[in-house]
């Protein structure tokens, strides 16, 4: 018995006789020896009823609720053994359900609806397991059920049966029955094996169908029995050829285009051992046909190469052998000794390799015979059955497809290269983005960047590179590309470099595909020098505009001024004048003045003559020190100079000595009393470099873009046309200037060429 609930209840019965049994024989002795009153024995006796009573209920009362406590705690961990149970129950793997004592369904998985096509509520507690299984399985499994459940060991825990779907259609099972614990009911998973028995059951009855013909043909029974396995024999080989020719497409299908080769020889090897072949061959012809190229040999043990002595042999040799090739014929000889007269010079060529046996089918790519694949039989005649050819002819389709896709990824890894070639020799930033990241990029790019290598940028975003300013507009241009499927134009924007410098360039993309996937390629072109230039030519050409503008006018003003000034000295020694002396110098002072400015003025001239001799730059500037030092100490500052080793320019030397004098000055002016004045020289990537470096404040950078304009001056007394001077100047000994201002001070640069 094992349901716990009724052993609880026949213990509780047991102990209840007992006890009432002993409580009886006990309470009535001492009744007896203690009462002698009838009367009152008869009273003690109704008593001791209502004390029995009492005190079993009171016990059964404690054993019950006792009962019910262990049941309540056995419930919860059955509900959690449950849960766990249905996890790994839907999770199994196989069609599995529980059955109940009387064969009810009560549980299934997903598996098994799947498989019977029913759903969870139509079977569940619905269905008996007697309802799926086919008529000539019932009682069997009514059998295995009952046995079962009097002794699990006595019928199979696996088994096969017929089982039926909701469509009606019948199944062949696999049925393995284990027996819940404490319980009677049974987990049943069930593999549907319908496929193998159909297979199994064709085979048998291959097998019933000999077994028969052998029965009714005595007289031919061992004929029969030799047809058997001969068919045996065929289905083995045809299994074994499938298993070879899948084991070559598979390896050749994950061949790398180097591993072409390899592979063939393989191939051939694999297939020579299966046909049971001396020698395997593939022949490719040159690109004209007209010699054997390129040849693949494998050759048995003990079976000599030919390799050698047929490579760059002449198609026109075996002409007998080339017209059938040509017309796509296979090429059949079970004995060389046979070929016809008209292949004498093949009987040849292939008796001097000991042949005695040769198959040979075309190798055809599209409309081109690109060679032929063969067997040689050398120890001995061979009479190949028809499958041979069908293995030529697949093991052909597959070499020939496996050289072209070498041909195809070695043209390809050409185009690449050049490709590549082209992209790292080209001075403009190349990039190739798939899904926004960099994939490809050539030296100018990094370059650009101011990274070592194009490695570093591989597989970053492109935006990363990019000014946040710029970032947006960068992204659309690529975004357009991709969607339109056309080139996006040059557009102007910014990108950062490693040191978070921003350069100005402008950037086109175009769409390309790369591995079947959309890409872009973006092509970027450094403009900040180009743009410096036009801002530079833009502002020298002001300057030359202004300058023979004033050389145009200089002459038409100064005759005035000159026959004014004039005057005016002659009124100062005239004693009717002597009250307006002072006034007579205020005024010629002022003409000095104008005189000056035009003097300036001249002076941004592009055309002004200059006198350029070969000097050296630091002995002008020593000649000079001492005033620009003498200039420096009246303001309370002083000036030193660090002269490098540099090489004889073609200067002007009143020409640079006021440049150097226009520099200084300003220099001097930023600066506050007890501030500091360099002037420097050295050579810099074979530019002479001329440098004037102040403890400013900084030039603000809305008067920085204003530097060298004509009469642009933020001195009170200024005339503006100092820096517009230094700059013509510079032009005029070809010459560059550029700044670099800071809180800490400013630096000015003039690049003179050397050549």
């Amino acid at each position: 018995m094992n349901n716990p609930y009724l052993l609880f209840a026949l213990r509780i019965s047991i102990l209840y006789f007992v006890f009432g049994l002993l409580w009886m024989v006990v309470s009535t002795y001492l009744l007896r020896s203690l009462v002698g009153n009838e009367q009152q024995l008869m009273q003690f006796y109704a008593y001791n009823s209502l004390a029995f009573v009492g005190i079993t209920g009171v016990l059964l009362y404690l054993l019950l609720r006792r009962y019910l406590q262990v049941r309540d705690l056995d419930e919860k961990k059955l509900r959690e053994s449950e849960d766990k149970y249905r996890t790994v129950f839907e999770t199994t793997g196989s069609a599995t359900m529980i059955i109940e004592e009387n064969a009810i369904i009560s549980m299934v998985n997903t598996e098994f609806e799947k498989l019977f096509g029913y759903s969870r509520d139509e079977l569940e507690g619905e269905k008996s397991l007697i309802e799926f299984v086919a008529q000539e399985d019932v009682e069997r499994i009514k059998e295995h059920h009952w046995k079962r459940m009097i002794d699990p060991d006595s019928v199979p825990r696996s088994f096969e049966a017929m089982l039926i779907d909701k469509q009606g259609k019948v199944k062949n099972i696999v049925m393995i029955v284990a027996m819940i614990p404490r319980t009677k009911k049974r987990v049943v998973s069930v593999w549907d094996i319908t496929e193998r028995k159909q297979l199994e059951n064709a085979l048998k009855q291959q097998h019933d169908h000999l077994d028969e013909l052998v029965k009714e043909r005595t007289a031919e029974l061992q004929q029969e029995i030799t047809e058997r396995k001969r068919a045996e024999q065929e289905l083995k080989y045809r299994f074994e050829f499938e298993k070879l020719i899948t084991t070559i497409s598979t390896k050749f299908i994950n061949l790398a285009p180097n591993d072409i080769d390899s592979g063939i020889k393989n191939a051939l090897g694999e297939i020579g051992r299966f046909a049971g072949m001396d020698r395997c061959y593939v022949i490719l012809f040159s690109d004209k046909g007209t010699k054997l190229n390129d040849i693949y040999e494998w050759c048995a043990d003990g079976i000599d190469p030919q390799v050698e002595r047929l490579r760059g042999t002449s198609t026109y040799k075996f002409p007998w052998w080339m017209e059938k090739l040509r017309r796509l014929e296979n090429i059949v000889c079970f004995r060389v000794l046979d070929l016809p007269p008209e292949a004498n010079a093949e009987k040849e060529i292939l008796l001097a390799q000991s042949v005695k046996s040769v198959v040979s089918v075309p190798l055809i790519y599209g409309k081109s015979m690109l060679g032929f694949l063969g067997f040689h039989a050398v120890r001995s005649e061979k009479n190949w059955p028809d499958e041979i050819f069908a293995l030529l002819k697949i093991v052909g389709e597959i070499v020939v497809n496996a050289l072209e896709h070498k041909r195809a990824q070695q043209t390809l890894a050409k185009s690449e290269e050049r490709y590549r070639g082209m992209v790292d020799l080209s001075p403009e930033a190349i990039a190739v983005l798939s899904e926004g990241k960099i994939v490809f990029v050539n030296n100018a790019a990094a370059k650009l960047i101011g990274l070592n290598s194009p490695a570093e940028m591989i597989g970053k975003p492109l935006l990363d590179y990019m000014h946040p300013d710029s970032r947006k507009i960068a992204n659309e241009q690529a975004w357009r590309a991709l969607e339109k499927g056309s080139t996006e134009p040059f557009i102007e924007m910014q990108c950062l470099r490693s040191d978070g410098t921003a350069r100005d360039v402008e950037a086109a993309v175009v769409p390309l595909t790369l591995s079947g996937e959309k890409a872009v390629q973006v092509i970027v072109r450094d403009i900040t020098e180009r743009k410096v230039l036009a801002q530079e030519m833009a502002r020298l050409d002001r300057l030359n505009l202004i300058g023979e503008m004033a050389a145009g006018i200089a002459h038409e003003v100064r005759n005035p001024m000159t026959t004014v000034r004039g005057f005016l000295q002659l009124f100062r020694g005239k004693k009717q004048f002597a009250e307006s002396i002072e006034y007579l110098d205020l005024m010629i002072r002022e003409l000095d003045m104008a005189n000056a400015i035009i003097t300036e003025y001249l002076a941004l001239s592009k055309n002004k003559p200059v006198n350029l001799k070969m000097q050296n730059l630091n002995a002008i500037i020593e000649a000079l020190f001492p005033l620009i030092q003498a200039d420096a100490a009246l303001s309370g500052k002083y000036a030193q100079i660090e002269l490098g080793d540099i090489p004889d320019l073609l200067l002007d030397k009143k020409e640079i000595n006021q440049l150097m004098l226009n520099f200084v000055r300003n220099g001097l002016e930023a600066m506050s009393a007890g501030g500091g004045l360099t002037i420097r020289t050295y050579q810099d990537d074979g530019a002479v470099v001329l440098s004037v470096q102040d403890q400013g404040k900084g030039i603000e950078p809305e008067v920085l873009d204003k530097l060298g304009t004509p009469f642009f001056t933020t001195k009170e007394s200024g005339t503006g046309l100092g820096m517009a001077v230094c700059y013509s100047i510079a032009a005029r000994h070809n010459a560059t200037i550029n700044v670099q201002t800071s809180p800490q001070g400013t630096t000015f640069y003039v690049r003179f060429n050397c050549a």
